[in-house]
């Protein structure tokens, strides 16, 4: 739930930003100037003629009554940027993006304003959100529809009031994936409206798939260069780690790990240079000289044994002064940087862990640079430094690659010289000739080994100036854990055996760029997995996700097989393709029982979003269904539920069961009225009367064991009660 609904943000901002960025302009916008500083014109469509084509495919709300308009050419594209919004006070907004040689929409946002709160449950089925943008993507490109593919994945579907469905289409030349080209669509699953449109498609010439190796030579290149290699990895972490709380145990897999990235050019059989990214790591503050800390209180105040015992903790750490000092061990720093911030900080995923982290910026009047450094603050060691400086002066060549990494080598010696048997250079292949273009810099990777093994998040990081000849950026990782024994794993060529069978090479068009180039495209073989597998368990040779986690660990939707014919099989297969209730993987068990621990999860799920109960504890289930106030302190998790608990469950879910408290006004139906509490006949009546839980028709049974496909049904029924605004 966290991953989609930071996606939503994440385009809602972006369609925020747009409509900042688009200048208010007169129907006749200025033309952008071209790469080569002369007027753009616009392209046959006109601006009229564009706005045409929008209306035609798209209802622009009526209040939405100022427009505005811009023009733009850039890499070799030019595009109307079309915005409509509302008058002052109100919200909302409608954008699109009209290619001004096509006519072709390329992009469409459409925000109402925040959504009203209301039912949870779907008025749309997935299937019924692919027809409608199916049909759209046909209407508003003909030409192009063919050759997207929409992608019939399942996916979780979270249950909230403001949901939507994202449509995916690849596009594919003579039926083989092309790179990052693709249509995609965001559908409200109540009102079936398409909110969002998107066209990426790269016109460039595409090679035939002609003259080229087959897969099985594609596999055994990926076999002879030996791209699969025995790692560790440690599982990702959904949440910061607590106190005392350890972190996840290293996994051993094979995984890919090689400067191609498994990448194989259809045409040669050699493998391919995947493009390499590097960001940096730096910052500003305020300066440490003017940081005043609060002014001490008279009185004593008595201290809890976790702040007693985090005081003591913070008295054996090394001081500001020491921290520096550490740096200045091994980073020579210019006289004209001064310190301006300086924080004591806890690591996210080690809390075990203080660091130091420091920030010195140049004083130097039309000049920058700074220098940013981490020191663990238990033992002073240097943990990471990036100096960034200002170009160097004059015509002072360059250093090459092995000169520059002799100096690498000496630095890591010198402040590493215990772990320096225990890494291994791990050449990226992309810096054979020159340095890297922006910075005038050379970077190595090397990697830390245990038992023979990879430990690619675990190892050294280090730049060294071409111009300076010094190392300007360093960086440790090295994970404090009990790593575990190779022993009983499989041998490399089963490895490659098993890999190759589960995530077989497959053909796709890709774009690569190497340093200093212009993009191409290549056809390339690649290890794709359909349902995101890309690594293996390296003693079962079990398919693991990216982040370590098998099947039954991580997250996904479920397509029932036991439920033909129950009566609550529509709930049970809603709740399934929202990832709950997936205890017995693609079983339900609808007759058997349910216990407290099971509907909890499922409620809270419902509530919160399956990602955020991922390997839940019981113990944090009881705490955060306490905080919610679904249950009292010291539940037992192993009891089955009755009807009446389960009536004041979806009560408390819906916060209504203050209600249950006023006695006299209701009315059961239920033969078995007169032997119910007055707390029991209220919550009968309650739940009867929004739709919840009709029990069998005749009685209620407050007393009655719940099934798991009872408790499904009366937790779908009261997702679909709407809820206050």
């Amino acid at each position: 739930m966290i991953r989609k609904r930071m996606r939503k943000i994440a385009r809602l901002g972006t369609a925020l930003l747009l409509v900042i960025l688009l200048p208010v302009t007169t129907l006749g916008a200025v033309p952008d100037k071209n790469k080569n500083g002369q007027e753009s014109s616009p392209g046959v469509i006109s601006l009229d003629k564009a706005i045409q084509i929008v209306k035609q495919n798209f209802d622009i709300p009526a209040e939405l009554q100022e427009f505005s308009s811009a023009f733009d050419s850039s890499n070799e594209r030019q595009v109307w940027r079309l915005s409509w919004t509302p008058g002052k006070g109100n919200e909302g907004y409608f954008m699109a993006e009209v290619d001004a040689n096509s006519g072709e929409i390329m992009s469409m946002h459409h925000w109402q304003g925040p959504a009203v709160t209301g039912s949870k449950i779907p008025s749309l089925s997935i299937s019924e959100a692919r027809q409608i943008g199916q049909k759209l993507l046909n209407q508003l490109l003909p030409g192009k529809s063919a050759d997207l593919v929409m992608d019939q994945e399942s996916s979780i579907i979270p249950l909230n009031s403001y949901g939507s469905y994202n449509i995916y289409w690849k596009r594919t030349y003579h039926k083989i994936p092309v790179g990052a080209d693709y249509a995609s669509m965001e559908i409200d699953r109540h009102s079936g409206e398409v909110l969002h449109f998107n066209l990426h498609w790269t016109n460039t010439k595409l090679p035939q798939p002609v003259g080229i190796i087959s897969q099985k030579q594609a596999s055994e290149v990926f076999s002879n260069e030996q791209m699969l290699k025995l790692q560790y990895i440690f599982p990702s972490a959904v949440q910061p780690l607590k106190s005392g709380q350890k972190p996840p145990v290293p996994r051993l897999v094979y995984a890919v790990k090689h400067q191609s990235n498994a990448m194989i050019d259809a045409f040669t059989g050699k493998s391919v240079n995947e493009e390499y990214f590097m960001s940096e790591v730096g910052g500003m503050g305020e300066s440490a000289k003017n940081m005043k800390l609060p002014a001490p209180r008279d009185e004593a105040l008595s201290l809890s044994p976790e702040e007693q015992q985090e005081v003591e903790k913070s008295a054996s750490l090394i001081t500001q002064d020491q921290a520096v000092e550490a740096v200045k061990k091994w980073v020579k720093i210019p006289d004209n940087m001064e310190l301006r911030s300086a924080g004591l900080e806890k690591s996210w995923n080690n809390p075990g862990l203080r660091t130091w982290n420091l920030n010195w910026q140049l004083t130097s009047e039309n000049s920058y640079g700074n220098l940013w450094a981490q020191v663990n603050a238990s033992n002073g060691e240097l943990l990471s430094f990036h100096l960034n400086l200002p170009p160097a002066e004059g015509t002072t060549p360059s250093i090459g690659k092995d000169a520059a990494k002799q100096i690498a080598e000496s630095f890591i010696k010198e402040i590493q010289p215990q772990r320096w048997n225990d890494i291994t250079f791990f050449d990226n292949g992309l810096q054979n000739n020159f340095p890297e273009r922006d910075s005038a810099t050379w970077s190595f990777n090397y990697l830390r080994m245990i038992n023979g093994a990879l430990c690619p998040d675990d190892g050294i990081k280090i730049t060294v100036d071409a111009k300076r000849k010094q190392v300007s950026s360093y960086s440790l990782d090295w994970t404090q854990a009990s790593f575990p024994s190779t022993t009983g794993i499989l041998g490399t060529d089963k490895a490659n055996e098993v890999f190759l069978k589960t995530i077989p090479f497959k053909l796709r068009y890709t774009f690569i760029q190497k340093p200093g180039e212009q993009p191409q495209v290549k056809l390339i073989y690649f290890p794709e997995s359909k349902d995101g597998m890309s690594m293996l368990d390296a003693k079962t040779g079990q398919p693991l996700y990216q982040n370590g986690q098998s099947v039954s660990e991580n997250p996904r939707p479920y397509v029932f097989n036991d439920i033909e014919g129950h009566f609550a099989e529509k709930e049970i297969s809603l709740l399934g393709q929202a990832g709950i209730f997936g205890e017995y993987g693609n079983s339900f068990h609808p007759d058997e029982n349910i216990t407290l621990r099971s509907l909890l999860k499922a409620m809270l799920a419902s509530k919160e979003g399956i990602y955020n109960i991922t390997r839940i504890e019981d113990q944090e289930l009881i705490n955060r269904c306490q905080r919610l106030g679904w249950i009292k302190e010291n539940a037992d998790l192993n009891i089955q539920v009755d009807r009446d608990n389960l009536s004041l469950l979806m009560l408390r879910f819906l916060e209504i069961e203050y209600l249950t408290s006023v006695e006299g006004i209701y009315q059961v139906s239920y033969q078995d009225t007169a032997l119910l509490s007055p707390a029991s006949k209220a919550a009968a009546a309650l739940t009867w009367g929004l739709g919840i839980i009709k029990a069998d028709g005749k009685n209620y049974d407050p007393a009655h064991i719940v099934t798991r496909g009872e408790a499904a049904a009366a937790l779908v029924h009261t997702l679909a009660v709407n809820t206050r605004p």
